[in-house]
């Protein structure tokens, strides 16, 4: 029986390998143009951490595709296995690649994850059963390859409905940091975020710190979110929060009466050294699209007439800096979509009016200057019949 079974395996793997190669080989035979990031100027090397995404669209025919590395991957090209489990973001291809045993079991979310050059660590939280949290965690030392791991049981089960990790990171005493968002019972919306501080070695929980709290009226909503890209998986020494909080009343026919009572609209900004915080607010006038921090600099971004307008501020001299601006002096028409990550700021933009062309912008939000230009272009046509046919750009995301 176990021949008979080890056969059927066989068949059915072999059967599941060449479906795969002949799917994947009709597609590449030529349904989808490939599109590359041409360079037109400034340092190429920024483009390696950025990955692009868009949509190609004909006739009815709609297909989504990534550029990565100057390369495009069409959705439709990924193999059966490829599909179960997502689209991967690179980095983690870099890391399975490298420490192989010691990412088999994780989920796949960078703000699990801490890397230097010394060590590689995981931190999660578990769910077991409605309520109840466990910590995993784990470490790998780069330089003899010794891990250790352990689970501990989140401190505020009792209380909470729901805990997610937000970000890890290790601290200056080789301490384990982990960034947590704990959503609470019976208590409209309110949260909290908890800096969580354990000893490897000695696999225990040696700090729990309150970084913020947003609370919700009865029945009013909240926003908030870390200015801190989730991308990145080395060490903030600051952790900046914007919190957003108001109440409504309501009529007798649940009609809004009024406008929402704003009961928070600020900046946390939590010192991971020394555990100490403060409160800013920005001024009214600035309409905030946008946010990053890089060492003790927060930026914050807006859109205006005149284009992307970033403007610094010093966390350890409390001041604001003198803004940069990214707009038609820099070449840019329209601006589609842009993120801030570290000291520079990722644009997508484009001039109807003139050109269909895509173009991408990497400047310097400390200088203002510019980086790298390129345009998306389409570098080969697989089918020569093809017709006429439109691509955008939907979104782009930065990594290490």
């Amino acid at each position: 029986m176990k021949r008979y079974l080890a056969i059927i395996i066989c068949i059915i793997f072999t059967i599941v390998v060449i479906t795969t190669f002949y799917i994947k080989t009709v597609i590449a035979g030529g349904d989808f143009p490939e599109y590359v990031l041409e360079k037109v100027s400034g340092d190429e090397s920024l483009t390696e951490q950025l990955v692009l995404y868009g949509d190609y669209v004909k006739d009815s025919q709609y297909e989504s595709f990534r550029i990565i590395n100057n390369e495009s991957f069409y959705n439709s090209e990924l193999s059966i296995f490829e599909k179960a489990i997502g689209v991967r973001e690179p980095i983690f291809d870099k890391w399975i690649k490298e420490h192989r045993n010691f990412m088999r079991g994780k989920d796949l979310f960078t703000g699990y994850f801490y890397e230097d050059e010394q060590q590689f660590v995981y931190a999660n939280l578990v769910q077991k059963g409605n309520s109840k949290f466990i910590f995993d965690i784990a470490a790998l030392n780069k330089k003899n390859n010794e891990k250790a791991s352990f689970t501990m049981d989140l401190q505020e089960n009792s209380k909470i409905g729901y805990a997610q990790v937000l970000d890890v990171q290790v601290n200056n005493d080789n301490q384990v940091q982990v960034i947590v968002q704990n959503y609470y019972y019976n208590e409209g919306d309110n949260q909290e975020y908890r800096l969580y501080t354990f000893d490897i070695g000695k696999k225990k929980l040696i700090g729990n710190e309150l970084i913020a709290s947003v609370d919700t009226g009865a029945m009013g909503w909240n926003e908030s979110y870390f200015a801190n890209n989730e991308e990145y998986t080395g060490r903030n020494q600051y952790l900046v929060l914007k919190r957003y909080a108001s109440d409504q009343k309501y009529g007798e026919y649940g009609e809004p009466v009024g406008e929402p009572i704003v009961l928070m609209d600020d900046y946390v900004i939590f010192n991971t050294d020394t555990f100490e915080k403060e409160t800013i607010t920005i001024p009214e006038e600035m309409a905030v699209s946008g946010l990053s921090v890089n060492q003790s600099t927060i930026y914050f971004s807006e859109t205006n007439e005149d284009g992307l307008k970033v403007v610094p501020y010093d966390i350890e001299s409390k001041s604001f800096g003198t803004p940069v601006v990214f707009g038609k002096k820099s070449g840019i028409e329209q601006v589609d979509m842009f993120q801030l990550y570290q000291d520079k700021i990722y644009i997508v933009h484009s001039n109807p009016e003139t050109s269909k062309e895509t173009w991408i912008t990497i400047g310097s939000l400390d200088s203002g200057k510019i980086l790298y230009e390129g345009k998306i272009k389409e570098k080969s046509k697989a089918n020569k019949d093809d017709e006429a046919h439109t691509m955008n750009i939907s979104d782009l995301s930065v990594y290490e």
